[in-house]
């Protein structure tokens, strides 16, 4: 599997410890977990015209491909050592379907786990 780059929302309490179990579970680090106010995530958001899109999801970038919400999750979870990449059976999925249960809980991540800037990407 060749390197990747995760950029995530690095102001919210839950994405910032979904972001340190992804860095947990990487186990070859050839997965780079950024936040998207960092310089080099806004450099790549903004290379890709993904600079307003990344502020409500999560953005995968594997070489020339760039996925989002329920997809980067479960290709995330493919990079995962066992039993995690199980999870990426559920790209079969059909993406609108997964995307809404993303968007749920992206909608409503701030209540499960507070909000603040405790992200040193």
């Amino acid at each position: 599997m060749e390197p990747a780059t995760l950029i995530f929302d690095g102001d919210c309490g839950f994405c910032t410890r979904a972001a340190r179990f992804v860095e947990k579970r990487d186990p070859r680090g050839r997965l780079t977990v950024l936040a998207a106010a960092s310089p080099e995530a806004a450099a790549r958001l903004d290379a890709a015209g993904l600079t307003e899109t990344a502020a409500d999801t999560i953005v995968l970038f594997e070489g020339p491909r760039v996925s989002l919400r329920s997809t980067a999750a479960l290709r995330v979870a493919r990079r995962l050592r066992w039993p995690w990449p199980l999870l990426a059976a559920l790209l079969v999925v059909p993406r609108p379907l997964r995307d809404a249960v993303y968007r749920l809980v992206a909608r409503h991540r701030h209540r499960l786990s507070g909000q603040g800037s405790s992200c040193s990407r």
